[in-house]
């Protein structure tokens, strides 16, 4: 159930709206539009949002905390698909596809969202062929991610993954330097990397080689260049210079940037 008491204003949500990626392929009087159809809510931790199969009656739009997409396997395991943070939209599949949400979805800490009818969003990208391709392009960007987080499962080591984790948390953590906060338990980022908790633990010991230093849920990285070169070597994102022994970011989607200075990634 939502929380009382704790509304979030909604002209500070109108300009988060306004500044998030999904929501600048649409106009002002789109957005004017959204603004009254919306509403804000707050949910307690642990509180799910949909079930997968149910009716998709709104769009989420993550105003603070996280919450996880998941899935349960036939053999009742729990398969995390992805998980979101501030500035993040969910389900945009549903405007495309079917009416039915195709994953569950639960909240991981007391969460604020902006609930946006589907059928309201649909009908106004449907309506006009540019917004159609600003938000096919931006699903596009997702569909890639996913494409990288199969690639990293598939050839990189447990450490190199754990490493490029921690490397994601630095990015958004850039303001306090080179440090990264786990936003949820070890469990589950061990689950989202595909790997058991013992051995997200043995990762981050590894990682002690090369001065990356946990201490709950704080990481702090000495030495960001060298596990940005220990992580990215096998990673597609990267580019590598072999006439003058580099590696560059391949157009700011490598996992290491963090800031828009791409020397700091050049002498992996």
């Amino acid at each position: 159930m939502p929380l009382g008491g704790l509304m979030p204003d909604k002209i500070l949500t109108r300009n988060f709206l306004g500044k998030s990626k999904f929501f600048s392929a649409f106009s002002e009087t789109d957005l004017s539009r959204f603004l009254q159809e919306f509403s804000v809510k707050i949910y307690r931790k642990n509180t799910t949002l949909f079930l997968r199969g149910d009716e998709a009656d709104n769009l989420y739009v993550i105003l603070s905390g996280w919450v996880k997409l998941h899935r349960e396997t036939p053999e009742g395991e729990d398969a995390i698909v992805s998980l979101l943070t501030r500035g993040d939209v969910f389900d945009k599949t549903v405007l495309f596809a079917n009416n039915r949400y195709p994953l569950s979805s639960v909240t991981l800490s007391d969460v604020s969202v902006a609930e946006i009818p589907v059928n309201v969003v649909r009908e106004v990208a449907t309506s006009n062929i540019e917004i159609m391709k600003n938000l096919l392009a931006i699903m596009s960007d997702e569909i890639y991610d996913l494409q990288m987080e199969n690639e990293h499962l598939s050839i990189m080591s447990a450490p190199q993954r754990v490493g490029c984790l921690i490397l994601k948390l630095a990015h958004q953590n850039e303001d306090n330097g080179y440090e990264a906060v786990l936003p949820y338990d070890k469990s589950l980022a061990a689950a989202k990397l595909g790997m058991k908790p013992e051995t997200f633990s043995r990762s981050l010991a590894h990682l002690r080689k090369i001065g990356v230093v946990s201490k709950g849920s704080k990481i702090k990285i000495s030495n960001i260049e060298e596990l940005s070169s220990f992580c990215c070597r096998h990673c597609s994102s990267v580019l590598e210079d072999f006439e003058n022994g580099k590696t560059l970011c391949n157009d700011d989607i490598c996992c290491s940037k963090k800031c828009d200075n791409k020397s700091r990634c050049s002498n992996m």
